[in-house]
């Protein structure tokens, strides 16, 4: 079996607060496919580096990715989503029954 591999290519950018980082393979039946991340960076001072000042992520603007990498990411977070809906959904139906159950139990009478 023949694997195709494909590569996502950054947008050409000469920014110096960016940078990009490849991602974790996906695998779409028999591609693998390698997006990437785009950081964005600030200088803050430090004594300790070159010229007193280094590079740190910019925890104030959140990372973008590739289109495709984008999708799956969000396709993911709507399972995982979903799968919590149907989970609390459940609880709350285990929880109305026993209280209907309660509610029976007292409308009787009561347990004796």
């Amino acid at each position: 079996m023949q694997e195709n591999i494909l590569y996502a290519q950054p947008v050409e950018d000469n920014d110096i607060y960016v940078r990009y980082i490849g991602t974790e393979p996906i695998n779409i039946g028999k591609i693998k496919y390698y997006g990437y991340r785009k950081e964005y960076l600030k200088e803050v001072d430090d004594s300790n580096a070159d010229h007193g000042k280094r590079m740190i992520i910019d925890d104030s603007k959140p990372p973008q990715y590739d289109e495709i990498t984008q999708l799956f990411m969000d396709s993911q977070n709507t399972n995982q989503l979903n799968a919590k809906l149907m989970l609390d959904n459940f609880n709350q139906k285990r929880i109305n029954a026993q209280m209907m159950l309660e509610i029976n139990n007292l409308k009787s009478g009561g347990t004796k």
